[in-house]
């Protein structure tokens, strides 16, 4: 009789176990991205799908606007609403992170291997002084100097012609002295800043500064300080803003912002354009679709050309979007940013949003693409902004500079003198800089030689009156003049910049272009005597 009622025992606890398998519930979790291109949504919908079919998790998808997204995700987490997986610009990490929004990823780091992962990108990962690793790379954002091709190819130009910051000036002038016009027979301009109400102003003038030794901030004694009022960094500004303010080779630039400089080039109404390497992916997808296929800019074709370089060297800004978990997500969370993070998946939105993956390896591949391959070179010299919980701010504060110099300009009388305003405001946001963080305790009276060089900001001055001085002088310095070579052979007249920077060099080529009229004289002169001689 014993048998039967081990048999039962047996039969009910199978039962129950299954009853609560049965009854296990399943979490759902929630990924939230922003609108990174087109097709973004469509193709992370799918990936979704398929991770649920591999894992029988269900996930909820949820595509944010960039110009709202900061805003709602601090709100989601404020609110303890946040997804468990998410996307975040590569310079909040920090931010959120500060807060304690994030989850750290020490515990699973092995399993993604995050040596894989662009090594300037990797930096934003963790915070300023903490060890965790708070997010993974996803894409890169690289900032990028774009030609149109048909243009340059019917003025000869090459990448060599733009190699320095000076050279691509006169190139600039010299397009402007042609009155180029288009298909449509509207007037071809040659480059656009934005200086305007807008928004990329940091990451537009990083190059400039950053390759005359500048930048915008500096870490002394373990402490980081404002870095604007230093002389590499005025030089730097001091040549972005005489461009900005060229309304021969920028006509439109104190007019427009980043994305009216974009429209103007995709219109071929520009001939270069500052902009970020999805418009090469955007250039084979329809317009219907969000891309510029039937634009003129996709008729003319497009080239990339190598950052030019400063007296300090060549610098690309880099910067792009990370994937990061909440502080209370779910516990399967990890397996949806491993799938996300994985090296094919990575590959496949890239390729379909244009921007650079993070992955090396999918670099490694991407560089075999000839339209990817100077973008990818320029990822050499990348560099991107300090991974401080305070950058939000300062960037705030120095796009607020950018729109009142750009305000100053556009109002002034032609020929008028602004530099005294433009200083001030440039002090002023110095000022607001070193408040925010907190370093600001050096002695007013410090000599101005202290600022001379990058390495020496720890004896700032917060005498008014004497940075306005410092700073009025180096923005009031004579821009070199630049010496053209007229060539006649070049289509339109067009006409090649000489350097600019060595007198010895413009005398060489003057020397030379002597004693190659000197060698053709008389070898005609040798030619015509040989002949009469001969008919005698």
């Amino acid at each position: 009789m014993r048998i039967p009622i081990i048999k039962k025992t047996i039969l009910l606890l199978l039962f129950f176990v299954v009853t609560i398998s049965a009854n296990k519930k399943i979490d759902t979790l929630s990924f939230w991205a922003m609108d990174n291109g087109p097709g973004s949504a469509s193709v992370l919908r799918k990936m979704v799908t398929q991770f649920e079919k591999e894992t029988g998790i269900p996930v909820v998808f949820k595509e944010l606007k960039w110009e709202s997204a900061f805003d709602e995700i601090e709100k989601a987490f404020s609110e303890g609403t946040a997804p468990d997986v998410l996307q975040i610009g590569s310079s909040w990490v920090s931010i959120f992170a500060g807060n304690g929004y994030l989850d750290g990823m020490q515990s699973f780091l092995n399993e993604i291997d995050s040596s894989r992962f662009f090594d300037e990108m990797s930096k934003f990962s963790s915070m300023e002084g903490d060890s965790n690793y708070y997010a993974v790379p996803w894409f890169l954002d690289v900032r990028a100097f774009f030609g149109n091709k048909a243009v340059l190819d019917s003025l000869g130009i090459r990448n060599t012609h733009m190699k320095s910051f000076t050279r691509a000036r006169g190139v600039m002038k010299a397009i402007a002295q042609n009155k180029l016009k288009n298909a449509e027979g509207k007037k071809i301009v040659p480059f656009g800043l934005p200086g305007k109400e807008d928004w990329t102003a940091p990451q537009v003038m990083a190059p400039w500064i950053w390759s005359f030794g500048g930048d915008f901030l500096v870490k002394q004694d373990s402490l980081w300080k404002s870095a604007l009022l230093d002389s590499n960094t005025l030089n730097g500004l001091f040549h972005y803003l005489t461009l900005l303010k060229d309304t021969t080779c920028a006509p439109n630039a104190l007019f427009e912002n980043s994305t009216e400089n974009a429209n103007r080039f995709i219109n071929s109404e520009q001939v270069f354009l500052m902009g970020t390497s999805e418009i090469i992916r955007k250039m084979d997808v329809s317009v219907e679709e969000g891309g510029l296929k039937e634009k003129s800019i996709s008729q003319d074709g497009l080239v990339l050309i190598p950052m030019p370089f400063g007296p300090k060297g060549q610098f690309t800004f880099v910067g792009g979007s990370h994937l990061a978990i909440s502080k209370n997500a779910k516990k399967d969370t990890k397996k949806l940013l491993q799938y996300l993070v994985r090296v094919d998946n990575i590959d496949t939105y890239t390729r379909r949003i244009g921007f650079l993956p993070s992955d090396k390896s999918a670099i490694s591949v991407w560089s075999q693409d000839p339209r990817y391959n100077a973008l990818i070179e320029d990822l050499s010299h990348g560099r991107s902004f300090p991974n401080l919980p305070q950058w939000g701010e300062i960037e705030n504060i120095l796009i607020e500079m950018s729109n009142e110099i750009g305000s100053i300009y556009r109002y002034a009388v032609e020929n008028e003198d602004r530099t005294a305003e433009v200083a001030s405001i440039i002090v002023l946001a110095d000022e607001k800089i070193q408040n925010l963080l907190s370093t600001d305790s050096i002695e007013s009276t410090d000599s101005l030689d202290s600022l001379s060089s990058i390495d020496s900001t720890n004896s700032s001055i917060r005498n008014t009156d004497s940075l306005l001085t410092w700073v009025m002088k180096i923005l009031s310095q004579k821009e070199k003049e630049e010496d053209f070579l007229s060539v006649k052979w070049f289509p339109k007249g067009f006409i090649i910049p000489l350097p600019g920077e060595s007198w010895a060099f413009r005398f060489s080529v003057l020397i030379g272009i002597a004693v190659i009229c000197f060698f053709i004289f008389f070898v005609e002169s040798k030619y015509h005597l040989i002949r009469r001689k001969k008919k005698k």
